[in-house]
């Protein structure tokens, strides 16, 4: 696995911590995480947890974001980027995600603030490549680099953002999402 040397950012949490960078920015009692090539975030509570990469921030306008990986059911899960270090994805303009939210069963498209575009695809533990990218009007998105979602409504474009990942429980006993991988490409 050589992704770091390829791509402007990547990481496959190999092993069993947390890589360089990676930090836990709140994990509410009944929340947890596991790492084991690849990770998991699982939630019991409607506290929103979250893990961000504060190593460094990545221009949207100039980088594409992946995550490999799960929303393995309903609840609040994010996979995304904010503009602040230690700054939940749920409660901030400016961050953008590929998400499921509370009832909606489905990938979601979201810049804070806009409007959701869906992408009509089912939660579930099919993993998905997941990108998103920004130009000065829109936020964009795929799955399996098919299904291009834009939303444009409420959108203030970016140029420094923190990679992150989140769940909340919300309308179900347990939420969980598995990432394998994470990289930042131009």
């Amino acid at each position: 696995d050589n992704g770091a040397s390829v791509f402007n950012y990547y990481t496959n949490f190999a092993g069993a911590t947390l890589p360089s960078g990676w930090v836990v920015w709140d994990l509410p009692s009944g929340n947890n995480y596991s790492v084991n090539n690849g990770i998991t975030l699982s939630a019991t509570s409607t506290d929103v947890a979250s893990i961000q990469y504060q190593k460094s921030s990545f221009n949207p306008q100039t980088n594409v974001f992946e995550f490999y990986g799960a929303i393995q059911t309903d609840g609040f899960q994010g996979f995304g980027a904010s503009p602040l270090n230690l700054t939940a994805i749920a409660t901030l303009d400016g961050n953008i995600a590929i998400l499921t939210d509370k009832g909606a069963l489905n990938y979601l498209l979201r810049a804070g603030g806009s409007t959701e575009v869906s992408f009509s695809t089912p939660v579930g533990s099919a993993l998905y490549l997941m990108s998103m990218w920004e130009s000065t009007t829109a936020l964009y998105g795929t799955l399996n680099y098919k299904n291009q979602q834009s939303t444009t409504g409420g959108f203030t474009p970016e140029t420094s953002l923190y990679l992150e990942l989140d769940n909340a429980e919300r309308d179900v006993s347990t939420s969980t999402e598995f990432i394998q991988y994470v990289r930042v490409r131009a």
